[in-house]
């Protein structure tokens, strides 16, 4: 704590007093310490009265980001996160608590992802791999949002990352390539059925109307 007063010394224009910060394990963000004159029948106060420290923070910052986007139900293919730490220890392992969530649910969906990963001494980063599970239902495309959990760093920006899920069911669309028929010649008109997802090794059997 600072004394809340200061001796300027006989002959001196000046006085020092030292702000030390007190090392903690909490992430934080840059705090600040204000020092404000105060008005005494002895001394007048001018400009400038006040004045601000900084308090730097030195616990590690970290991030989550998508460097693999691409996952699926089909294969399946992976999708993979990355969580980044910067500033810190390098020399000591860093464990970052997660948190996942969205519209995939986690043993259903996907293989679980970890509540903790260990980010090696000497290095930036660690792959947080995700797993698609093939089931047998027809969904539309999901999600699974990973997000750094608040413990002994500061979560920095970006502070979550989205990966989707591709379903492995076949989508079907259908569009006109030639719009147009005639009598005359016999020109034929021309409809495309377009078939999205899954296992294009297999054959697909479209099913349609006419009216």
């Amino acid at each position: 704590p600072l004394p809340g007063s200061v001796t300027i010394e006989v002959g001196k224009t000046w006085a020092k007093i030292p702000v030390t910060p007190i090392d903690d394990t909490q992430g934080e963000t840059d705090e600040w310490v204000r020092v404000s004159l105060s008005s005494r029948s002895h001394y007048g106060v001018v400009y400038p009265n006040d004045t601000t420290v900084t308090i730097a923070d030195n616990e590690p910052v970290v991030t989550v980001s998508v460097s693999d986007a691409d996952a699926s139900e089909y294969g399946p293919g992976e999708g993979e996160f990355t969580i980044s730490r910067v500033g810190g220890d390098p020399l000591a392992a860093l464990t970052v608590l997660l948190l996942a969530q969205g519209s995939a649910t986690s043993g259903e969906d996907y293989v679980p992802l970890p509540l903790s990963v260990d980010i090696p001494a000497n290095q930036p980063s660690i792959a947080v791999p995700l797993t698609p599970l093939a089931d047998a239902e027809l969904e539309q495309t999901e999600f699974v949002q990973l997000l750094p959990k608040t413990a002994g760093y500061r979560v920095g920006s970006p502070a979550s990352a989205w990966i989707e899920i591709i379903d492995d069911y076949p989508y079907v669309s259908v569009s006109v390539t030639d719009g147009v028929a005639s009598e005359e010649g016999l020109n034929a008109a021309e409809v495309t059925f377009t078939r999205t997802g899954s296992d294009l090794s297999s054959l697909l059997t479209v099913a349609y109307s006419v009216v």
